[in-house]
């Protein structure tokens, strides 16, 4: 039996995506193993094409309207081969490259309609350390998210918004192995995203946000645990109808967006661009915080159709209209909540939340 991971990593291989005048509902990805002949497709829209190949080249009719190959031992991950050493080739007509780049090519080609969770993850100057303190707590938890997200959400997609090397080996290797397992993942490279350039990582996120092929955007961290107290949180937020949604869940989540916790409809995606551009140019000016250029220039626009889930500060006026979370807490742990928080896990745990915060039929959760 070969193992998935066989297939997409094998001694001589290729991948490549392509697309043909059928429209958007056609459009997918196939990592191609010349070394088992086998095909291995990338979930959401469809896409096919007529392929030829060899262990060194990879290429596509010319009936077909684009191809993206490459020839890498290492890594067949086609989203990635833009950190690969050896020869490649992009061959995309303009009619199908995003009008902004905000991620990638790829991910611009799994059509419209997209529901992303963005993810950001700036390495150290050295590079990627997978025995380091801040792999494993900031990279290495993207698996376990991606796990999750493709467990329970199949039609989602992550975008992971990074600035890892071309001569990152460390790096490389970890995401070419991410994708080995989850097909689900986009990597965006942020020095090839104009908007990014100059700006903080944690706010790499917002590129998506705004951006007209997703339909949904989650703004999450990747040190944060998705715990099913948020999926039931979500899943609320969805069933509302409601524009926006905003999760507030500790004793110090005062600001009227938390940046890492909230999510927006992109049913305004100019205006929302718009909005995108001047959070972006503030935080690369050093002039606020993220929280307070959020608060200035996306808060405004969905205040009046958010859905708030609110467990400590549900009076407060600018919170006006919050409710609360439907499931109650376990082991101290919250929205916003990673294994490196013990303090603030500790600290919850002896904060109760305040009864007009608690569900009106349960009264009794102190730590609601």
């Amino acid at each position: 039996m070969i193992s998935l991971q066989e297939k997409l990593f094998p001694l001589q291989s290729f991948a490549l995506i392509s697309h043909r005048p059928e429209g958007p509902e056609t459009r997918s990805a196939a990592v191609i193993d010349s070394r088992f002949s086998s095909t291995v497709a990338v979930p959401g829209p469809t896409l096919r094409s007529s392929i030829v190949g060899s262990n060194s080249t990879a290429y596509l009719q010319e009936e077909s309207v684009g191809a993206f190959g490459i020839s890498q031992p290492k890594c067949t991950h086609l989203f990635f081969c833009l950190f690969t050493p050896v020869t490649s080739f992009l061959k995309i007509r303009t009619t199908f490259d995003p009008p902004e780049n905000l991620c990638s090519k790829v991910a611009h080609l799994r059509g419209p309609n997209q529901t992303v969770y963005a993810y950001s993850y700036a390495a150290p100057a050295s590079g990627v350390d997978i025995n380091s303190d801040n792999f494993k707590r900031h990279l290495d938890p993207i698996r376990k998210r991606s796990t999750k997200i493709q467990t329970s959400c199949p039609h989602c997609f992550i975008r992971l918004y990074h600035n890892i090397s071309e001569g990152d080996d460390a790096g490389r290797n970890f995401l070419c192995n991410l994708f080995g397992h989850h097909l689900n993942v986009d990597f965006c490279d942020v020095t090839s995203i104009p908007i990014l350039h100059g700006t903080p990582p944690y706010s790499w996120t917002l590129a998506s946000l705004g951006d007209p092929d997703v339909d949904v955007f989650f703004d999450r961290h990747i040190e944060n645990t998705l715990l099913d107290r948020e999926w039931t949180a979500v899943e609320e937020w969805k069933q509302s109808g409601r524009a926006a949604h905003v999760m507030r869940d500790y004793p110090t989540h005062r600001a009227a967006i938390i940046p890492g916790l909230w999510s927006v409809r992109n049913s305004s995606s100019q205006t929302l661009a718009v909005a995108r551009r001047r959070v972006l140019n503030e935080l690369r000016q050093n002039l606020s915080s993220m929280e307070s250029a959020l608060e200035t220039y996306i808060w405004p626009l969905i205040k009046n159709s958010v859905l708030q889930h609110d467990s400590y500060h549900c009076n407060s006026k600018s919170h006006n209209g919050s409710i609360p979370f439907s499931t109650q807490r376990e082991n101290g742990r919250f929205c916003g909540w990673g294994n490196y928080k013990t303090k603030e896990r500790q600290f919850i745990s002896l904060t109760p939340c305040p009864e007009q915060c608690r569900p009106s039929d349960h009264k009794d959760w102190w730590f609601c």
